[in-house]
């Protein structure tokens, strides 16, 4: 397993959850949020890509090569 700093970790779990949110906006008819719940998606999506940016430039490189060139099983 590989292991990254707590700021690309909290990036790529982030990235997840609000892709999931995205696929369900798009795709199921009976999705709806409150526009409070998304204003704190913005404020979080804002956040993790500051503190992701902040990462040292080699941390992130690691991080795009795993996601990019995983094994697959």
């Amino acid at each position: 397993m590989v292991s990254f700093a707590e700021d690309i970790q909290r990036f790529a779990e982030s990235f997840v959850g609000l892709q999931d949110e995205r696929h369900a906006a798009d795709y199921d008819p009976a999705w709806t949020r409150f526009e409070s719940q998304v204003t704190d998606w913005i404020d979080e999506t804002r956040e993790v890509i500051g503190r992701f940016e902040r990462t040292p430039p080699e941390d992130r490189r690691a991080f795009a090569a795993h996601v990019l060139f995983r094994r697959r099983s």
